[in-house]
């Protein structure tokens, strides 16, 4: 049984919290000072750790980077002001980390420790075999819409998000997705720059692209087509026709 790290205070909602992780988990409660975290995750070499976060944002993002040194996936439990911390600091871009904001639903915290463990990577296929699970990188600056994009995903697909070009081309380093969902309207390193310099580097370059655009405009649409993306989506994105445009693009890379 693999071994969970819950660091939190000894309240309500870390107990539940506990409580949830123990139907599937060892779960090894720790306070959260820094000697204490220190030492179990010496003494106990847990598999994952997860932090229930009660305290500011900024107490929050110390305690994730006393932990990623370790190398073990972190999940952190809190409210938004830690989410928004833990994004602008880049945190939460490593594709070992992850967030939900409380109070979190029970099937959300075991599917994201689930992920993180890589149990999910395979799933049976219709003819009894194996299908490989597809990965999606989303790129986009806004903290808020990632939360809701990596939500509807998750559903389906390996998710890895990140806030910035740059970003992207680091996750791509480590892990190449099967499709790259791409905000159009970033800050230094937009949309149109990024896709360039996916299609100039040989190892990226077939990595298909859907643009996402909060403008509806059509000279606008039509400078992003012109780009030649593989699809598009304006904002807010609808799950059908997300999952739709997603299925459609893959399907058509297989054949």
């Amino acid at each position: 049984m693999k071994k969970v790290l819950l660091v939190g205070k000894s309240d309500d909602a870390t107990k539940e919290i506990g409580g949830i992780l123990s139907e599937r988990y060892q779960v090894i409660l720790c306070s959260g000072e820094e000697d204490v975290i220190k030492g179990m995750l010496e003494s106990e070499k847990p598999d994952f750790a997860v932090l229930s976060l009660s305290g500011s944002a900024i107490a929050a993002r110390e305690k994730f980077t006393l932990i990623m040194p370790y190398g073990i996936p972190i999940l952190g439990i809190g409210n938004s002001s830690d989410e928004a911390e833990l994004f602008i600091s880049g945190i939460l871009t490593e594709p070992t980390n992850r967030f939900l904001t409380k109070p979190a639903k029970p099937e959300d915290i075991l599917r994201c420790i689930r992920e993180l463990g890589g149990e999910e990577n395979a799933r049976p296929a219709a003819g009894g075999g194996i299908a490989t699970e597809k990965t999606i990188l989303l790129v986009d600056d806004d903290p808020g819409f990632l939360r809701i994009m990596e939500g509807m995903l998750s559903q389906k697909y390996k998710v890895v998000f990140v806030t910035s070009g740059a970003q992207a081309f680091a996750a791509i380093g480590r892990s190449k997705p099967d499709l790259i969902l791409l905000d159009y309207e970033m800050p230094v390193c937009d949309g149109r720059m990024t896709l360039e310099t996916l299609r100039s580097e040989e190892d990226m370059k077939d990595i298909p692209v859907i643009f996402l655009t909060g403008m509806s405009d059509a000279r606008y649409v039509s400078r992003v087509v012109a780009l030649h993306p593989e699809g598009y989506l304006l904002k807010p994105c609808a799950q059908d026709m997300v999952f739709a445009m997603i299925e459609k693009v893959l399907g058509n890379r297989e054949r």
